[in-house]
């Protein structure tokens, strides 16, 4: 049992504890934090980015051992397994500006990270029948294109809410953390769905393979397993079948945590330019008008000066 051992646990516990003293040195020591109070006590920024990074680990959770899935359940070279999962990518870069002109023209983030999130939880339920072994190779595409598409949506408009919820001067710190507790928490989600892995796969093949295998190759060594004999490699395909399925599962119902965090946002006014969110979120509450007035005197100052 991994989890039982020594080294997982000390590397467990010390990151633990690093987290801890890092989030008191922030809060109570530094001079200049990297997450200011400003910004994690805001609402809708941390609504943002804890939506963002549950997004992200739904990702994470279903893809850790995806490429070794389609290697070893359909008999291909990594190549095309890489090939197979760039729907995804795909769909993900092309949503992206798509949904940057359609917040511009309907003035709403939180409906756009709502269905990104639907579309995400259609496509991971897509993915469980697409990832059986019988299953078209565009049905693969397709399914990881329509979590693309959802994922893409929802980290573009989570951004715009967290910076439409600042002052100018924290856009960087507040995009990268984001960026960074995203990152953390997807290798979290994968060291989770490897712990999964780990303790179900063991499970489902002893349930799934008759008689005696090596069990530390069949995990392990892709190419082993697609020489193995039959029923013998059929039995692997079904057990490896069954562990990403629970995968896929656990990572759909992360869009209920995802859902519940983006309910903490209230709603960003993206009509506001950049004076008058400066002043709004500086302290100072400016309506556009005004802030719209400020600009053009500093228009004309700046004419009487040339």
């Amino acid at each position: 049992d991994n989890f039982k051992n020594p080294i997982i646990i000390g590397c467990l516990c010390a990151g633990v504890i690093a987290l801890i003293v890092l989030l008191i040195w922030n809060a109570k020591y530094t001079t200049k934090p990297m997450l200011p109070k400003r910004i994690w006590s805001d609402r809708t920024i941390m609504g943002a980015i804890c939506g963002s990074i549950v997004s992200g680990m739904m990702v994470s959770m279903n893809y850790t051992y995806f490429y070794n899935y389609l290697v070893i359940t359909r008999k291909i070279a990594f190549d095309k397994a890489y090939l197979l999962a760039r729907g995804y990518q795909m769909a993900y870069y092309i949503i992206a500006p798509i949904t940057g002109v359609l917040m511009s023209k309907f003035m709403v983030t939180r409906r756009f990270i709502w269905i990104g999130l639907i579309i995400q939880t259609i496509g991971t339920i897509l993915m469980i029948p697409a990832r059986l072994p019988g299953s078209s190779d565009f049905f693969v595409v397709a399914s990881q294109a329509v979590v693309g598409l959802g994922d893409g949506m929802t980290s573009l408009a989570s951004m715009v809410s967290i910076t439409g919820s600042v002052h100018r001067r924290d856009y960087a710190m507040a995009i990268g953390v984001n960026l960074m507790l995203t990152s953390v928490f997807g290798a979290i989600a994968g060291a989770v769905a490897g712990g999964v892995w780990t303790q179900v796969l063991p499970q489902r093949l002893k349930h799934h393979v008759v008689g005696e295998y090596d069990e530390l190759m069949v995990m392990n060594n892709a190419e082993f397993v697609k020489g193995l004999s039959e029923p013998t490699y059929s039995q692997v395909v079904a057990a490896y079948s069954d562990a990403q399925k629970i995968l896929s599962i656990i990572s759909a119902s992360l869009v209920v945590v995802a859902g519940a965090f983006t309910l903490m946002m209230k709603k960003v006014d993206l009509s506001l330019n950049h004076d008058a969110q400066d002043a709004k979120f500086g302290g100072e509450e400016v309506t556009k008008d005004e802030a719209e007035g400020r600009e053009g005197k500093m228009e004309v100052v700046d004419e009487k000066e040339k």
